[in-house]
């Protein structure tokens, strides 16, 4: 008798810890957010699922795109997401421009990147950058597509010669000011020296990170330093992951910004798919003199130039291999899908 008591309680207990674990996962639709969101390394969609960046930077600005149709071009990639170029010192970039080419972006189901170039190289120009976005007609515009949207403050704000303070303290009140002006989409901040230097990743991002209400930042890293090491970008890419940083490529080719030298642009997409890292190719058509870097001749798809048709469609580790969108980018809803909350620790 008293073995059979304790038989019973055993069984109750274990009818109990069943029911406790069937009762912990629980399958429920997907309720929107408002915007992409990042969670450590990964950006998640407003429905919660990862989406990993993979695309290209598409010249709006320079070379003149004004009714962005490049961008029905570049969804034929697959790509699911596009770096738009605006420049106010080229073309006076204003809310209609931008507007115009996030609208083409969204009806082609990519996320659109905007950016401002007007601070390339000149730390000075970073708070024109955030005035440029922080301009209420600006907010209006953005706040329509905020869903579909990543926000890049500025293109390669400032030379090596920023100190790491200083980049820590401007772009501290950068975001601040995005956020108040109403603006929670991620917020993307390049690195210095012209985007290429990571050690202003590794060593500021998990501080601005804490300094954002929102904490929803993603950090650029643009390798185009000439005949680098693989391990280099093997380091900077682990080290980055182990800080549970979210990376960007936000910028990279086969040859140097000048067109000079060599960047291996094979490793660095193969170990970036490996390690679920967006990128995004510098660039999709080029009216300029770095034409060495356009992967097309004249921003139509098919018409392929240098790399462009390894990097869009044949390379194993190139767009149309690994660019993936979620359900949210093609029905901008969550009808249908589900989120699980994962299972707690049993109870000791």
């Amino acid at each position: 008798m008293f073995t059979a008591f304790f038989r019973k309680k055993f069984f109750r207990l274990n009818i109990f810890l069943l029911l406790f674990f069937a009762a912990a996962v629980v399958v429920k639709p997907a309720v929107a957010s408002s915007t992409f969101k990042t969670s450590r390394t990964r950006l998640l969609d407003p429905c919660g699922q990862q989406m990993v960046v993979r695309g290209v930077n598409a010249g709006i600005a320079f070379p003149s795109d004004p009714t962005a149709k490049s961008l029905s071009e570049i969804s034929l990639t697959g790509a699911n997401t596009v770096r738009l170029t605006f420049r106010w010192r080229i073309n006076k970039s204003n809310p209609q421009a931008v507007d115009v080419a996030l609208q083409k972006a969204v009806e082609n189901n990519m996320v659109a990147m905007p950016s401002i170039w007007d601070a390339s190289g000149n730390w000075k120009q970073l708070s024109f950058a955030v005035d440029f976005w922080a301009q209420p007609e600006m907010v209006s515009v953005l706040r329509q597509y905020e869903d579909m949207l990543l926000l890049n403050i500025a293109n390669e704000a400032g030379s090596s010669s920023v100190w790491h303070d200083d980049f820590r303290q401007q772009y501290s009140l950068a975001i601040k000011k995005l956020r108040k002006a109403g603006l929670h989409m991620p917020l993307v901040i390049d690195a210095a020296d012209w985007g290429r230097d990571e050690a202003y990743i590794i060593q500021n991002a998990r501080y601005l990170i804490r300094q954002d209400p929102d904490q929803n930042l993603l950090f650029s890293w643009h390798p185009w330093d000439e005949n680098q090491p693989q391990e280099r970008y093997k380091t900077a890419i682990d080290t980055i992951n182990k800080k549970r940083i979210p990376l960007l490529i936000g910028e990279f080719s086969n040859v140097g910004a000048q067109g000079k030298g060599n960047i291996d642009y094979n490793y660095l997409m193969q170990y970036a798919s490996e390690n679920n890292i967006g990128w995004l190719w510098w660039w999709w058509s080029s009216g300029l003199t770095a034409n060495h870097h356009a992967m097309t001749t004249d921003g139509l798809y098919g018409n392929w130039a240098n790399v462009g048709e390894d990097v869009a469609l044949t390379n194993p580790y190139g767009i149309s291999a690994t660019s993936k969108r979620t359900g949210y980018m093609e029905n901008r809803s969550c009808s249908g899908q589900v989120e699980s909350d994962s299972i707690p620790l049993a109870p000791s």
